[in-house]
């Protein structure tokens, strides 16, 4: 019986790990700014939730304020931003997302590694346009 029960565990951690390895695809939905905040709603089918928490990066600035929530089928991160810092990024900034803090370096090795490179390791690359 705990072989069995051991089996049923195993086969289920190992399906929702490779569930989470599947290329995911996220993508920027709306930029809205309010006074001193700029949101940043980013949408993918599901993020996953666990011990880490999500890393936005434009260019060289690094922003962990987000709240999550569930729209639909869809999930969204919805990053909160000072609109200071917003207004002075420019297009064609590098912004990537990640799950968990990552080096700049982990942030190119990925890249490199995969050119869709969305959501392979929790790296997501999106499109940065400050209208």
């Amino acid at each position: 019986m705990k072989k069995k029960i051991r089996k049923i565990l195993l086969g289920a951690m190992l399906l929702g790990s490779c569930t989470w390895m599947q290329a995911q695809t996220a993508k920027i939905v709306e930029v809205a700014t309010a006074k001193n905040e700029t949101h940043i709603v980013i949408e993918n089918d599901s993020f996953y939730m666990g011990a880490n928490f999500y890393v936005l990066r434009i260019g060289d600035k690094i922003f962990n304020s987000y709240e999550r929530k569930k729209v639909g089928s869809k999930d969204q991160l919805i990053f909160t931003i000072q609109t200071k810092d917003y207004v002075t990024m420019k297009n064609g900034n590098q912004m990537v997302l990640t799950y968990g803090m990552r080096s700049k370096e982990e942030v190119n090795r990925a890249k490199e590694n995969s050119k869709t490179n969305q959501g392979a390791n929790g790296i997501w690359q999106l499109e940065f346009k400050n209208n």
